[in-house]
């Protein structure tokens, strides 16, 4: 198996701001979902980050300003639950992953 550099059959098309935008205004509003009412001041990171509590659902990762790391589960229905602290103390990274 050889590295084989991929080239567009053709060149791409201007962009289209115009068209984007509408398309954006037209698609987002359809597939947008509120999954909290009040994420509160204190967050400073939230992210998805897959299955955490391991029971095949997709959950979300949140850190507050103070270093504390809460899991909210996900649900079937898309939603997800109340939050669980899981850890504490990572006030000084920059980031989760």
């Amino acid at each position: 198996m050889g590295f084989s550099a991929q080239m567009p059959a053709r060149p791409a098309a201007e962009r289209d701001e115009d068209a984007i935008t509408a398309w954006q205004e037209a698609t987002w509003q359809a597939v947008r979902k509120e999954v909290f009412a009040d994420w509160g001041q204190g967050y400073n990171t939230i992210i998805g980050v897959g299955d955490v509590t391991g029971d095949g659902k997709a959950d979300l990762l949140e850190r507050d300003s103070a270093g504390n790391v809460r899991v909210n589960p996900g649900h079937d229905s898309g939603t997800f639950g109340a939050r669980i602290k899981v850890g504490a103390g990572w006030q000084n990274y920059l980031n989760l992953y």
